[in-house]
């Protein structure tokens, strides 16, 4: 059935509820054909038809540079917890018909991650198939046709054959014909960090490298959550939470070119004594020679802040103390999921504030000179971006740039007031000398439910062509069913809502 349709059916009957007509819209069509497709709505593309089935979870969207879209995903309709995969050519309005299973063995697996380069898709996911205890290895897949065809078999990366310790938190990333993943693993011990990489598109894999460990040997210390990102020389930087010091610090580790070594991590989150604080979630971005990391730190007292410590050398040097990004008082707060996109000189950072109460989405901008003035020579200080007029929470910020142009998009429960939450999006253009214009007055949903009714999670935000695109998980069809759903709206509009077809039947 296809997505849209099937979504227009379930709105219909919400909508017959609601105005009273029980044989469906009648005189009150808006759309004169007994349909709804004269709105933009949102529709699932995962391929499972039946409400209250297979959970479908763990979504993520890799758009290529020329607009493709490429949906990965884990549901269990097969009896394992399988990969699965979705594809649009068009900006989202069609997809694959039938989705593609990318998993080729028996065995569990979760914590996807995607990467995509024109008609090429690489897939890295956790994988119980080789323990008798349900311990995961790291598997990858790719395809070279744009998600038509996958080889046929997985490629297994780490050193655990006999699946006897945990490897968990793949992060894929390619460049050019290479491909490199990084996760954490106990194979020695405590969690160490490690990487394998491909120099011939994945055919391929070198063993893992651990980049972890230090003078005491592997395995001494917990290691993990690593992200990484490739700069243009293909080198690659990594950076994770480490409790070498006795507390959870950020450090960072960069490679040669062609990732079969790497140089002695350093710390970041310096400049506070070890083992007086404690540092979480790095989100790291790279743009030219400027590298920024960005995580939350409980050095500033009761509640956590956020810091930065940036490069503009691609890592061989950094602040020698970390900087708050925050403009309230330290420690005051509430402040942490921060994400940052390095851009011509310029770190555009966002994260969730409590300081009103309920939690909020924040904005703010440092350059390689320094944190920007308004015209008394003080500070700019940070910028709200939500919209939200209830103290209710909007949390789980993510950002994604393209052509000078940013996306926020975060989880909102305006709504509700609980737990229960709609998806909505923000954005902000940068003008001609390459400076931020104020973002919106307005913020936008991505879902066209009615608002407040349903759970969603694991939003995904892309633009291509002045319009947005999103996917999430999404459990409208109740009694824990969950599924994939996909929107897409002109920058600066949201998807038609179920209040908004009420509303045009009156």
């Amino acid at each position: 059935m296809n997505g849209t349709l099937r979504l227009s059916l379930g709105l219909i009957v919400l909508l017959a509820s609601c105005t009273g007509d029980t044989g469906g819209i009648g005189d009150k069509d808006p759309c004169g054909d007994g349909t709804l497709d004269c709105f933009n709505l949102d529709f699932p593309i995962d391929g499972e038809e039946e409400a209250n089935q297979i959970p479908s979870e763990d979504a993520h969207l890799c758009m290529a540079n020329d607009g493709r879209l490429y949906a990965t995903w884990i549901d269990a309709r097969n009896n394992f917890r399988d990969v699965w995969f979705n594809s649009s050519l068009d900006g989202g309005r069609t997809w694959f018909p039938t989705p593609i299973r990318v998993k080729k063995g028996a065995g569990d697996a979760s914590n996807v991650s995607i990467d995509c380069a024109g008609d090429r898709v690489y897939v890295a996911w956790e994988d119980t198939r080789d323990s008798d205890t349900a311990y995961e290895n790291i598997y990858v897949n790719f395809s070279s046709d744009g998600g038509v065809t996958w080889r046929d078999e997985d490629t297994a990366i780490d050193n655990d054959p006999e699946g006897r310790s945990i490897s968990l938190a793949p992060q894929i990333a390619i460049y050019q014909g290479s491909v490199h993943v990084v996760w954490f693993d106990q194979s020695d011990g405590a969690p160490d960090v490690y990487v394998s990489s491909s120099n011939n598109g994945g055919v391929r894999f070198r063993a893992p490298i651990n980049i972890s460990a230090n003078e005491d040997g592997p395995g001494a210390y917990w290691s993990g959550n690593p992200r990484v990102a490739v700069d243009r020389s293909g080198r690659l930087h990594v950076v994770w939470e480490d409790t070498r010091w006795g507390t959870q610090d950020i450090f960072y580790a960069r490679s040669n070119s062609d990732a079969s070594e790497f140089e002695e991590p350093i710390r970041l989150s310096n400049g506070n004594g070890l083992g007086n604080s404690y540092a979480f979630a790095p989100s790291m971005s790279i743009d030219g020679d400027d590298i920024c990391v960005v995580w939350h730190d409980t050095r500033g007292g009761d509640a956590r802040d956020i810091y930065m410590n940036c490069s503009n050398n691609l890592g061989n040097a950094w602040f020698e103390n970390p900087e708050r990004v925050e403009t309230d008082a330290p420690g005051a707060n509430e402040s942490f999921n921060a994400r940052v996109i390095m851009l011509d000189g310029s770190a555009h950072i966002v994260w969730q504030d409590n300081r009103l109460g309920g939690y909020d989405i924040y904005y703010r901008r440092w350059t390689t000179s320094g944190w920007p003035t308004d015209s008394n020579g003080d500070p700019i200080e940070d910028e709200r971006v939500d919209r939200d007029p209830t103290t209710s929470n909007s949390i789980d910020p993510v950002l994604f740039h393209r052509e000078g142009t940013f996306l926020v998009g975060w989880s909102d429960q305006r709504a509700s007031g609980s737990t229960l939450n709609d998806l909505y999006y923000n954005y902000m253009t940068l003008d001609e000398e390459g400076l931020p214009t104020a973002w919106s007055d307005d913020d936008y949903r991505v879902d066209s439910i009615q608002a407040g009714t349903k759970f969603a999670d694991d939003l995904n935000l892309a633009l291509f062509e002045n319009e947005v695109y999103a996917l999430w998980v999404d459990n409208r069809d109740g009694d824990g069913d969950t599924d994939i759903y996909f929107s897409h709206s002109a920058l600066g509009e949201g998807v038609d809502t179920y209040e908004s077809i009420v509303e045009a039947t009156q």
